[in-house]
């Protein structure tokens, strides 16, 4: 009479499911290309402010023939005004270093990428104040030190010497 056969039916539940498949692998790759997207603007705060920190904190630097500047390949280290603490000295000894061997990883692991870039922190009032008994070698103390930020994959130094010199480590 005017019913579908059982051919029509399998035939048009065959077209349903194919199509609810290619929904499903849109919806996933959406839901992918989404999460992807998230990760990167968590990326890219995070890169910003760690550059914003470092960029306050050197934009305070001092620098004298008694107070040296100090950097290398994966650090530097200097003398600024900043304070994290309201109640502490007003000079503080503040380092930037990369990680490079973290011993809470395997060996194997160790100086391969993601790095960990941590800030060492002191203020003057502090027994691990050791600018001027280490001038060389500091910072060997640090009061506090935190993880500024624990995905590097990249890190580049550029120091311009008063005398013209530019000097890139990476």
């Amino acid at each position: 009479e005017g019913g579908f056969t059982l051919l029509e039916l399998m035939a048009s539940m065959t077209i349903l499911l194919i199509m609810v498949g290619f929904l499903g692998v849109a919806f996933n790759t959406a839901s992918v290309a989404w999460r992807q997207g998230e990760h990167d603007v968590d990326r890219t705060q995070a890169a910003r402010s760690t550059v914003d920190l470092i960029a306050r904190d050197l934009s305070q630097a001092l620098v004298s023939t008694n107070i040296q500047f100090y950097g290398n390949t994966n650090s530097l280290a200097f003398v600024a005004p900043v304070n994290d603490d309201p109640n502490a000295a007003d000079l503080s000894k503040v380092a930037y270093v990369l990680n490079w061997n973290d011993p809470s990883l395997p060996a194997a692991q160790q100086n391969l990428p993601p790095f960990k870039l941590l800030r060492l922190f002191t203020p003057t009032t502090d027994a691990a104040w050791d600018v001027y008994l280490n001038p060389g070698t500091w910072p060997t103390t640090a009061k506090s030190i935190s993880i500024v930020c624990d995905t590097v994959m990249n890190f580049t130094l550029t120091y311009y010497y008063t005398n013209g010199t530019i000097t890139t480590l990476s």
